[in-house]
Order: structure tokens, then C-alpha cells, then sequence
């Protein structure tokens, strides 16, 4: 008789709330099963069941489980799906497999069993079907899974093993399949290309990859290709001579050498180009490529050192190993910083930069010295370099490129000027521009001419002009122009009474630099308004025109303070300036009484720590000491402003409405505003004083020639003393415009109209006192009286001249003032002596014609100059 097989299971749908598990089976046999499983039976129910009344019951059943066993077979698979798709269908199984089960092992049994199952679920109990042999005595319920997989025959029983999916691994087992998906993907997309590249690439040497050689680049200035790349010389190169005549020292040697070993001189191994950034560094390098005439490489310091370990030290041994096979030859390393950077003592003695600096220092001046190979280094940061690299034996020439002075900065415009399209311009718009342009670096320059040349082109001009010039100008110092910002008009009135704040103020003091413009245009460097001053390229300054500069800082704030009565924070860059400065005046610069000369400034080798200020040079109670001089300097320029502003808070409104009107004021508008008028009015009154003065000595010299002539003499005198007084003081003015080398359109220092005597308003005065005189003579002429021509081109001359000198402050003019001044001290003098009736020799009568014809000569070609200056500039050349 075939063995029975049963099915009874107990499954959960996969939607609800108790998870799908899975159980392995039972490694044990099914004979072990069996005996265990009747074990317990027995011991549960408390007596034996009987064989012969189950085997019975078993065969009343045989038929329907052969019909289930060939139902298991074939429609397993699609009875559990349906078993998990529908509720309906679960609990129909559970409540067939629980009336069957009660059948076989009674109702209280059944019970007991379902307890247990439900402790696990998702298990699944078959029954054990036994064959006719009378060994088997008890029916066993045994464990396995829905898919069947296997059947095991033991001795007397047939097991059937059954599979049920568990859901946790099934997502585990997917989700680690997923991960290996991209991994495969990865090795797929670049394991295939490294590959195919390590078998095209296997014949070249890996050390190749890496080796310097294939960046080295030799250029011979003598071949066809280095003529061709190399067009920059020394005389393309603007300034810079003291760095180009020690350079072409070098070039010297390197082509005649024989004329320094016959004297026993060394050649230098090593040049080290320092300077701020754009000052012509690389430019220099250039134009010694092209003069060498003897070969040049060229590297870059970051070329060196890499990841791989030895690799910068191999590089620097084959440099120099091209190098001597090339020998004369020169090593150009540009950013040498990046590689001689200053050796720390916490680093590790086989670090890669310490090994490629130690590589490089023997290469330079090692056992083997290099004969006829020079190194050319450049940086910025020469204090980062180390001490070993600038000792005399390695670089033994320290080339310092500083920013260009004001030849310099001429001769750069000059150069670039040449190079774009622009109108007749004179020597002196380039000259100017120098002079507002102190600070600032070559390539600096060369970017404000290209600024004016791109302002030109959107404007669809033809050529460049100075207006462009000017612009470019303004954009480099102050940012372009925001006008699409819009301030309310509570925010523009501040903005304009703070500016004006900072022209007043700069105007009516001693020590501060000439104004250029002022404007209240907002710029996209989130300046509301700015004031340019015309400053002066000097390197010393005195205890009084720093504190005028803070005055001058102050100006805008203290403005606010006067007019509105209340301060905005628009000030905030001007009093981090005042600050600063004050702080270096203070600390830096000894300028405090209570303190002394001590000066306490961070050098280059200062600590970190000490620029941090965790450690400080100085005590506890030094340093209070330090920060009350610091605010009291800060408070005493405050006070002194606001007392100048309050005693010319009229200027101060002007200058502040006009400049609402029209945004932006230049030099001419400010002085038109302040000192025209006052000037004006005195004018007036001086003009009536001396014109009538000198018509009632004229009709009263013919009724008493005694009283009137001693009168006249001390008119005369008076008026020599007062010429020669004022060439006097001209003649200091002057005398620094010669040492300056400024003689067309030179600068001159600003004049305080109010407190100077001579070149303010008595200055003024005696030009006016010239035009009554001027008048006359014009009026003989009308009349077709004779007049003396050199007469009357003495008070033509001397009217316009001065005019021009005092309005425009021309160097030009002032040159013609001072002579002027000079023949009226002499004239008058002489006029003196005639009205006493002293006798004077003729040649001192000659003498006086001579000087008048020389002043007549001199002052034409002034005059020419000075119509073709107005004419062809517009940046003015104003103090």
C-alpha cells in the first residue's frame, strides 16, 4: 500500500499585518520526527490511541489524499497565489485544514495546535502518512513548506518538504542585488577603458607619464621660432631701469664673458625678481628671453611637486641636467614660492616639498656647481621664501620691481597711448594722468587705457578721447556707475551734505591733497558717493598733514552731525580709516607725547600669534595708555572738523546744493561755489579804491608837484615792495615744481585762499589793480593817442597772466606771474626814483627795456603753450 500524504496549512495573506517568515527544515530524520512527534502526542492526551482505530480512519480517507497528493503536484503553485490574493480564500483554507485537523487528532488537540501556530506563523503542519506496517503505531505531525521541493523516504515514512517565501529576505535579497547592479555597472563603464588604455599605453614607461621633460620647453632666441615668439625687448618694457640695467648686466656676461673672467669676476647664479603683483615682473622675463641670445627655459613652480613621493626632487635633477647640456643657458622658475617655500619645523624631514626644496638648493650651489646656467626667479611673496634659497651663492641678486613712480607711470601711458586710436593729445594729459594715478601698477595702467578704448567702441566713437580716459579713470578707482539704484530723497540729501563734508573740508585745510570731483553717483562698490582727490606720490608725511587727513576722513560724518543734528552709518569706511590711522600714528610712528618714540609695527617676520594679537609686545597698562592716545587723536580731529564746519556751514550748503543739482562737482565747480564770489566782492571795492585813487594823483600832480611826487614814490615803492614780496613766495612753489621735473602742467600744491596773504586775496588784488590801468590804455588806443607799445603790453600781460594763474593754477602761469612780479618790483622801483627826481644812470634805464623785451619773448611762447594745453585737454591741471 503507496504511503498517504496529507496537506493541512495554516498560511497569512500577504497584505496583512503578520509578516510571511520561513523555516528551514529539520535536519533530523523522519524516523527521529516520528518517535519524538508520538512522544509527545502521548504524553498530551494521557493514553495511547489505538493503531487499528487510526489506521481505520486513515483509510476512510486513502482515496481523497491520493486525489490531494496529485492536486499538490500539479496546482500547488497556483493555489498559494491565490491563497495570498484573497482574504476569502485564506480563511476558507485555515477553516478546512482546522476540520481536518480536529478529525485526526480530536478538537482539543486541534486547539492546543493552533495555539502553538500561532506563536510562529505562517508554518505549515503535514500530517505523516503511514504505510500498512504495523511498526508504526502513532500518527505524527511533522513541519514544512507551501512549494514543495523535494520528497525524503525513510524507512517507514515519506516527508514532504514544502517552501514558503519569505517576504523580509525576498526585499533583503533584492536590495542586495540592486547594490550590485551599479558595481557592475561601474566596472563595465571604467574598468573596460583602463583597461584597453593599460594595454595601448603598456610598451611606455610609467616614469615618462610623470617626468618633467615633457613640460620643459627650450627657446633659442637665434632660431626662426624664437624670433618669432619672442617680440618683447627691453626697450618695449616702460620704467622699471634700475632693474632692467642689472639685467642686462647678466645678458652682458653671458654674451661676453671673457672681458669678467679676465678680471677674475664671478657670474651671478641666480636673479630673484620681488615686487607687488602686475608691476612688469614676467614682462622683465620676457624681454630677457628675447635679448639673451642664449637658450631659455622656461618652468612654472607648481610644476614640480606632485602626489607620488620623489617625483619634484627627480623633477629639479632632470631640469638641471637639460640645463648644462644646453649650457650658457637660463632657468626662468615664474611663482617660485610655490616651490622654495620657507622649511617649518614641524613637518617631517622626508616630506616631498622639503625634498624637492633640498633638490633644488643642490642644484643651484651644491659640489657641482653649475657653470654658465643662471636662474631667473619671480614672486610676490618673498617672505615666504626660505633663508637657504636667498643667500648669495643661489640667488645672489635681489631685483626688487616696485610699484612705477610718476616717470615711470608716464612713460607707461605714453606706451599705451601708442598703441590704441585716439586724438591729438599732448605730453602733458599723459604727465596728469601720472599724477592721478600714485599706487598704481603697470598692468593697472595698461588696464585703464583698454577701459577707455572698450568705452570708446560702445559709444560708437571714432577715436579715444580724454573724456573716455577720464571714465575708465573713475571705473578703476571707484567701481562703474549704479544709477539703477535709487535713493529716496531724505537718503540723497545725507549722502550729498556727506560728501560735501569731505570737499570743504579738504579745500579749507593746509595739508591735504587737491580735489578733483566729487559726485553723489552711486557705484556698484556699494559706495553711495565718493570724493577724488589729486594725491600726491610722496613717501614721508608730517604729524600735521595726517592729522589733516583725518580731519578730511571725518568730514562727512561731522557734516551729518552739523546739518542734520543726527549720524546715519554711511560713515563706516571713514572711520575704520580714521582708525587705522590714528593707530599707526600712535603706534607705528611714535607721534604721541605721553607715549614717546616708540614704535611697536608688525614686521615681516613677525610671529602668527603676534598678528593675532593673543600676544602682545607691550604691558597691560602700556597698552591702555596706547588706546586712550588712540581715542583722544580720534576725538581732537573730530572736535577740529566740526569747529571748521560750523564756521563755514554756508559753503558747506552751498556746495551740498549744487551738488543735488547736478551730481557730480569738479574742481572749477567747488571753486566757483566757495571763493569766486568772495572774491569777486573784494574785487569790487579794491578796484574803486585804486582807480579813482590813481585819477585824483593825476589831476593833482600838476597843482602840487612837491606833495604829490613824495606821494607818488610811495605809491611806487609800495607797489615794488609788494611785486617782489609775492615773486618772494612764488619762488619756493616754483623751485619744488623744478625738482619734480613737472614743468608743463605740473602739480601744484593746493593754496588756502583765506589765510594766505599773497597768492590769496592780495594776490587777486594786484591783478585787478591792473585792469583800471589796461582800461586806459585802451581807451588812448581807441583815440589814436600815442601809447607805448611795451607799456601797454606790460598791464595786458601781467592782467591776463595772473587771471589765469589764480583761476586755472596752472604751472605754466605761474611761471609767467613770477616773472611779471620780478619786472614790477624793478619797474616800480625805478618809477620810485623818478617821482623824487633821483638821477639814475641810463643803463639801469636799458636794463629795464632789456627786461621787458625778454619778458615780451618769454611770455608769447608761454602763451602759445598754455592756448594749446586748454584747447587740446580736458583734464585739468588745477592744484
Amino acid at each position: 500500500m503507496k504511503d498517504l500524504f496529507c496537506l493541512f496549512t495554516r498560511v497569512s495573506h500577504p497584505k496583512s499585518s503578520r509578516p510571511v517568515r520561513s523555516y528551514e527544515p529539520s535536519n533530523r530524520s523522519a524516523k527521529q520526527i516520528n518517535e519524538n512527534q508520538n512522544k509527545e502526542f502521548d504524553k498530551e492526551n494521557g493514553k495511547e490511541n489505538d493503531f487499528e482505530k487510526a489506521k481505520a480512519e486513515f483509510d476512510k480517507f486513502d482515496k481523497n489524499m491520493k486525489d490531494a497528493h496529485k492536486e499538490l503536484k500539479q496546482g500547488m503553485e497556483n493555489l498559494f497565489k491565490e491563497t495570498f490574493e484573497s482574504d476569502k480564500i485564506r480563511k476558507d483554507a485555515q477553516k478546512e485544514a482546522k476540520q481536518t485537523m480536529e478529525k485526526l487528532v480530536g478538537k482539543e488537540m486541534a486547539n492546543k495546535l493552533d495555539k502553538e501556530v500561532d506563536k510562529v506563523s505562517n508554518i505549515v503542519l503535514v500530517p505523516n502518512y503511514y504505510s500498512k506496517s504495523k511498526k508504526q503505531s502513532k500518527p505524527v505531525i511533522g513541519r514544512a513548506f507551501v512549494y514543495p521541493v523535494s520528497f525524503s523516504e525513510t524507512q517507514n515514512t515519506q516527508v514532504g518538504v514544502l517552501h514558503v517565501p519569505d517576504l523580509r529576505k525576498f526585499t533583503e535579497q533584492l536590495r542586495n542585488k540592486e547594490i550590485e547592479i551599479p558595481v557592475i555597472l561601474f566596472g563595465i563603464m571604467f574598468g573596460l577603458p583602463l583597461l584597453l588604455t593599460f594595454r595601448l599605453t603598456r610598451k611606455i614607461d610609467i616614469k615618462e607619464m610623470f617626468s618633467i621633460g615633457q613640460r620643459i620647453r627650450i627657446v633659442d632666441p637665434t632660431s626662426k621660432e624664437g624670433k618669432k615668439n619672442l617680440k618683447i625687448k627691453f626697450r618695449d618694457v616702460a620704467g622699471l631701469h634700475e632693474a632692467k640695467r642689472e639685467v642686462m648686466e647678466i645678458v652682458d656676461y653671458l654674451r661676453k664673458p671673457q672681458k669678467y673672467v679676465q678680471l677674475g669676476a664671478r657670474l651671478p647664479k641666480g636673479a630673484l625678481l620681488t615686487g607687488p603683483p602686475g608691476c612688469g615682473k614676467t614682462l622683465l622675463a620676457k624681454a630677457l628671453a628675447a635679448e639673451s641670445s642664449v637658450p631659455f627655459i622656461n618652468v612654472n613652480g607648481t610644476e614640480f611637486v606632485e602626489m607620488i613621493g620623489g617625483l619634484g626632487a627627480s623633477r629639479v635633477r632632470k631640469l638641471f641636467k637639460k640645463a648644462k647640456s644646453s649650457a650658457p643657458c637660463i632657468i626662468y622658475i615664474d611663482e617660485i614660492d610655490a616651490l622654495g617655500r620657507k622649511r617649518q619645523n614641524q613637518s617631517s624631514g622626508n616630506d616631498e616639498m622639503e625634498q624637492t626644496l633640498n633638490q633644488l638648493l643642490v642644484e643651484m650651489d651644491g659640489m657641482d656647481s653649475n657653470k654658465g646656467v643662471v636662474v631667473v626667479g619671480s614672486t610676490n611673496r618673498v617672505d615666504m621664501l626660505d633663508k637657504a634659497l636667498l643667500r648669495p651663492g643661489r640667488f645672489d641678486r635681489h631685483i626688487t620691481i616696485d610699484l612705477p613712480t610718476l616717470l615711470e607711470r608716464k612713460e607707461l601711458f605714453d606706451l599705451y597711448l601708442q598703441k590704441i586710436k585716439k586724438e591729438n593729445l599732448l605730453t602733458g594729459v599723459s604727465h596728469r594722468l601720472a599724477q592721478m594715478t600714485p599706487g598704481f601698477s603697470g598692468a593697472d595702467i595698461k588696464n585703464v587705457v583698454n577701459e577707455a578704448a572698450i568705452h570708446a567702441a560702445t559709444a560708437q566713437k571714432k577715436m579715444v578721447k580724454i573724456a573716455d580716459i577720464d571714465f575708465a579713470l573713475q571705473k578703476i578707482v571707484a567701481g562703474p556707475e549704479k544709477r539703477s539704484r535709487v535713493l529716496i530723497k531724505e537718503e540723497r540729501e545725507i549722502v550729498a551734505f556727506h560728501e560735501s563734508g569731505h570737499a570743504l573740508v579738504g579745500w579749507l585745510l593746509e595739508h591735504t591733497e587737491a580735489l578733483l570731483r566729487v559726485t553723489i553717483i552711486p557705484r556698484t562698490s556699494a559706495a553711495l558717493g565718493f570724493a577724488q582727490y589729486s594725491p600726491k606720490d610722496r613717501k614721508l608725511f608730517t604729524k600735521e598733514e595726517l592729522f589733516d587727513r583725518m580731519c578730511m576722513m571725518l568730514g562727512g560724518r561731522v557734516a551729518e552731525n552739523v546739518i542734520f543734528g543726527k549720524i546715519t552709518t554711511g560713515a563706516q569706511n571713514d572711520l575704520e580709516k580714521v582708525t587705522k590711522q590714528a593707530q599707526a600714528m600712535i603706534k607705528w610712528y611714535g607721534m604721541s607725547e605721553l607715549i614717546g618714540p616708540i614704535s611697536f609695527f608688525p614686521g615681516a617676520d613677525a610671529d602668527l600669534r603676534s598678528a593675532d594679537f593673543t600676544e602682545k609686545p607691550y604691558s597691560k597698562k602700556l597698552g591702555n595708555m596706547i588706546d586712550q592716545e588712540i581715542g583722544k587723536l580720534v576725538a581732537d580731529a573730530y572736535y577740529s572738523t566740526e569747529n571748521l564746519l560750523r564756521e563755514n556751514k554756508d559753503k558747506l550748503e552751498v556746495i551740498a546744493k549744487a551738488l543735488l543739482e547736478r551730481e557730480t562737482l569738479n574742481y572749477e565747480d567747488v571753486k566757483r561755489n566757495i571763493w569766486v564770489p568772495f572774491a569777486y566782492k573784494l574785487t569790487l571795492v579794491y578796484l574803486c579804491i585804486v582807480y579813482f585813487g590813481q585819477k585824483w594823483m593825476a589831476t593833482r600832480r600838476a597843482v602840487d608837484n612837491g606833495t604829490m611826487n613824495v606821494v607818488l614814490a610811495l605809491w611806487n615803492f609800495g607797489f615794488s615792495f609788494f611785486s617782489g614780496y609775492a615773486a618772494w613766495c612764488l619762488l619756493p612753489e616754483l623751485l619744488h615744481v623744478i625738482e619734480r621735473r613737472g614743468f608743463i602742467g605740473s602739480y601744484c600744491d593746493n593754496a588756502n585762499y583765506y589765510t594766505d596773504p599773497i597768492t590769496g586775496f592780495w594776490g587777486w588784488m594786484f591783478v585787478m589793480s591792473k585792469a583800471p590801468e589796461l582800461g586806459d590804455t585802451l581807451f588812448l588806443i581807441l583815440r589814436k593817442r600815442p601809447v607805448i607799445f611795451l607799456h601797454w603790453y606790460h598791464h595786458a600781460l601781467t592782467f591776463i597772466y595772473a587771471t589765469i594763474t589764480y583761476a586755472e593754477r596752472q604751472a605754466w602761469c605761474r611761471w609767467s606771474l613770477a616773472l611779471n612780479l620780478t619786472v614790477h618790483t624793478i619797474m616800480y622801483f625805478y618809477f620810485g626814483l623818478q617821482a623824487l627826481k633821483v638821477k639814475t644812470p641810463r643803463l639801469f634805464a636799458k636794463f629795464i627795456t632789456s627786461i621787458q623785451i625778454l619778458q615780451f619773448v618769454i611770455s608769447c611762447y608761454i602763451f602759445v603753450q598754455l592756448l594749446r594745453i586748454k584747447s587740446a585737454n580736458n583734464i585739468r591741471c588745477d592744484a
